[in-house]
C-alpha cells in the first residue's frame, strides 16, 4: 500500500531559571564563578526538560510528556485498566508484557531500552524470574561491564530520578513508572539556544549580580506505539 504521512505540531514552552552571586565572590573566588553559574543553570534546564519529556502534564506551560501521550502502550500489573486496582510489585510477566505490547503494534526496533526509578531498580534486583527453575536469578541483572546499567529480559536498563515514583493507582499513591521502548522516537524540539541574561542592576544595593536563563522547548513522540509503560509498580 502507499505510504501514509501525517503532521505533528510542536509549540514552544518557556523554561526559566534564576540565580545570583555576589560581586565580592566574583572578585575574590579562585573558581571561575561565571562558568560555574552557567553550568548550574544548564543542568537545571536539562533536568527540567528530562522531567517534562517523561511526565510533563501538558498544562501550566508544561509540555505533554511520554507517560501522558495517547498511543503509548499501557501495561498494568494490577488489572486490565488504569485505576482498576492498587499498585503491585512488578512481575517477570509484566516486564515481558511491555515487550509484547510494542511487538504486537509492529513497532519494535533494534536498540530498545528500559528506564525506571533508582528505587525500582533496587526492587527488581530482589524479584526473581517467573520460572521456578530460575527463581534465584533477579529480574534486574548486570549488563556486561557497564556499572549501573542493568539487563531486563535481554535489554539494557537505566534509571533516573526524573521518572516519577508518586503515581496514583487506586488507593496507592507511591507507584513507580517502568518505561520501555525505542527512545529515538522521543523528540525534544528547541527554538534557539539556552539564553542567559545578566542583570547587575536589580540587586545592586545587595551587591549581587542576577543571572536568568531562558529556553523554549517542546516534546513529541513520533511513533507513540514504539513506547510502553507500567505506571502501577510499587516497592512492596
Amino acid at each position: 500500500s502507499d505510504l501514509t504521512f501525517g503532521a505533528r505540531t510542536m509549540t514552544p514552552h518557556i523554561a526559566q531559571a534564576t540565580t545570583s552571586f555576589s560581586r565580592q565572590l566574583l572578585a575574590q573566588s579562585t573558581v571561575d564563578v561565571e562558568a560555574l553559574v552557567r553550568e548550574d543553570l544548564a543542568k537545571v534546564h536539562a533536568l527540567g526538560i528530562d522531567a517534562a519529556a517523561i511526565n510533563g502534564t501538558g498544562n501550566t506551560n508544561q509540555p505533554l510528556g511520554l507517560l501522558g501521550t495517547v498511543g503509548v502502550n499501557a501495561v498494568y500489573i494490577s488489572g486490565d485498566t488504569y485505576n482498576s486496582g492498587n499498585g503491585e510489585v512488578p512481575t517477570y510477566a509484566a516486564i515481558c508484557d511491555l515487550e509484547t505490547a510494542i511487538a504486537t503494534a509492529n513497532a519494535d526496533e533494534d536498540g530498545m531500552k528500559f528506564l525506571t526509578t533508582p528505587g525500582m531498580r533496587g526492587k527488581l534486583k530482589k524479584v526473581g524470574k517467573l520460572d521456578s527453575a530460575y527463581a534465584s536469578i533477579p529480574l534486574w541483572d548486570q549488563w556486561g561491564n557497564a556499572p549501573g546499567v542493568g539487563d531486563l529480559i535481554g535489554y539494557q536498563a537505566y534509571v533516573s530520578n526524573q521518572v516519577p515514583s508518586t503515581l496514583t493507582q487506586g488507593t496507592t499513591h507511591t507507584c513507580h513508572a517502568i518505561i520501555f521502548g525505542y527512545w529515538p522516537t522521543l523528540v525534544i524540539g528547541e527554538w534557539g539556544v539556552l539564553e542567559l541574561i545578566v542583570d547587575p542592576y536589580s540587586l545592586k544595593k545587595q551587591g549581587m549580580i542576577e543571572v536568568t536563563s531562558f529556553q523554549m522547548v517542546d516534546v513529541m513522540l513520533r511513533q507513540p506505539a514504539q513506547m510502553a509503560a507500567i505506571q502501577d509498580a510499587t516497592l512492596s
